[in-house]
């Protein structure tokens, strides 16, 4: 699953190709799309492969349910901040692949499954890895889970500033 805007930077055209060399019947669904289709949503779209469903938009709760029953979330980014997509697949406990650009491995660390950005051939191969290591995904998921909770919990974090401010005082 992957949930976004259909954009380069996105990296959909290589999820779309390393997933069409897969030999699955898990289909890959690509939720969301772009305000005014480009070109390049237009391209991803016109993929033959009947596996790869586009529904659409999906808001709020139901996105979060969507992501935490997925087999697995692939963020694809060449480009990325501090994602807030990531942080969020991460504290649902939902198996998590991505590219290893670095601001993806400083949230995720060790907790997710991670190919070369760019190259949709490592894609592949770490989707095939996931499909043939259920457990290891989940297991990775669920120490991710804790993992987040403990360095994004916002009330940890206001917490920790009410006290810096006090101090400044």
């Amino acid at each position: 699953m992957f949930v976004g805007r259909f954009i380069p930077d996105k990296g959909l055209h290589l999820l779309v190709a390393a997933f069409s060399k897969l030999s699955t019947t898990k289909k890959l669904v690509l939720i969301g799309g772009s305000p005014n289709p480009s070109e390049y949503e237009s391209k991803i779209k016109e993929t033959t492969d009947q596996r790869i469903i586009f529904p659409g938009y999906v808001y709020g709760d139901d996105t979060n349910i969507l992501m935490q029953n997925a087999y697995a979330y692939v963020q694809p980014s060449l480009i990325e901040g501090l994602s807030p997509v990531i942080l969020t697949v991460m504290g649902l406990a939902t198996p998590l692949i991505c590219s290893d650009i670095v601001e993806n491995k400083f949230i995720c660390g060790n907790h997710a499954t991670t190919f070369t950005s760019g190259n949709s051939d490592s894609l592949a191969t770490q989707l095939q890895y996931a499909l043939d290591n259920n457990d290891e995904l989940k297991s990775k998921a669920f120490g991710g889970a804790i993992d987040i909770s403990n360095r994004f919990n916002w009330d940890k974090i206001t917490d920790q500033y009410i006290e810096l401010l006090k101090k400044s005082k």
